[in-house]
């Protein structure tokens, strides 16, 4: 199937053996950056195709805190392209940047494929929060057309 029930994730820690880096600290942020852009870029264009509406970035998610995309009607969608999973922490983060939308996480790691996640209540399965539901894309975009999450909030 492709939902996934999941509880509460614990974060994965791991270390890193750094004395052999050839980056800068700055030099690695910026890489990050790149990357985050990169992958928001893939997932929207993953969208866009299959909801057929075309969406953009949101540039000034870094001054305003905002979410990664606001033109998916009531989806707020934070996208996070890491190697180093810490679900609980974006899903915190995808919340609070939701208000009154429906907060969505989506996340990737390198060859490996988009998974996004959503409140269980959102999707009407149980009737309280705190339930997420892991899924793929195309699952996904059955939900936003199937729950009518693409229409502004209100509309």
């Amino acid at each position: 199937t492709a939902v996934q029930l999941i509880g509460i994730v614990q974060p994965h820690f791991s270390f890193v053996n750094c004395s052999n880096r050839s980056h800068t600290i700055h030099d690695m942020g910026k890489m990050q950056r790149v990357k985050g852009a990169v992958g928001e870029r893939e997932v929207l264009a993953l969208l866009s195709e299959r909801l057929g509406v075309k969406l953009e970035r949101n540039l000034s998610q870094t001054r305003n805190g905002g979410a990664d995309c606001i033109q998916l009607g009531r989806v707020s969608l934070e996208v996070k392209r890491q190697e180093r999973l810490n679900i609980t922490a974006w899903w915190e983060q995808a919340v609070k940047q939701a208000g009154p939308n429906i907060p969505v996480l989506a996340f990737r790691q390198s060859r490996k494929p988009w998974t996004f996640v959503v409140d269980s209540n959102d999707v009407q399965l149980l009737s309280s929060r705190g339930h997420l539901l892991n899924m793929d894309v195309d699952t996904f975009c059955a939900i936003v057309s199937a729950f009518g999450w693409s229409s502004p909030l209100g509309g």
